[in-house]
C-alpha cells in the first residue's frame, strides 16, 4: 500500500444519441439477459419509424454487438445501420 497513490476521476459526457429523443427503443444488457430475449425484444420493437439503442457495460458488450448483428441478418429487406461507441472510464 505505500506506493499506492489515488488519481483523479475522470467523467467525460457521451455524446447524445444520433436517432433524436423519443424516437427509439432503449434495450439494456445485463448479466441475466439471454441473447435470445433481447433478440426478439429488439424485432418486436423495430419498426419503420422507430430506432433500437443497446446499451450494455463489461463483458456484455460482446453479447450486445451479436444480438445487433443477428437482427440485422433476420431483417434482409429493411435498410438497418450500426453505430457501435465504446467507451472507456479510468
Amino acid at each position: 500500500m505505500e506506493y499506492y497513490h489515488p488519481e483523479p476521476t475522470i467523467s467525460q459526457e457521451i455524446e447524445p444519441c444520433p436517432f433524436g429523443e423519443g424516437i427509439h427503443e432503449k434495450i439494456d444488457i445485463v448479466d441475466k439477459s439471454s441473447v435470445r430475449q433481447v433478440v426478439s425484444k429488439g424485432l418486436k420493437s423495430l419498426g419503420p419509424t422507430k430506432s433500437i439503442v443497446i446499451v450494455a457495460q463489461g463483458r456484455q458488450t460482446s453479447k450486445a454487438v451479436t444480438c445487433a448483428e443477428i437482427m440485422k441478418a433476420k431483417k434482409t429487406n429493411a435498410e438497418i445501420h450500426q453505430i457501435n461507441r465504446v467507451a472507456f472510464i479510468k
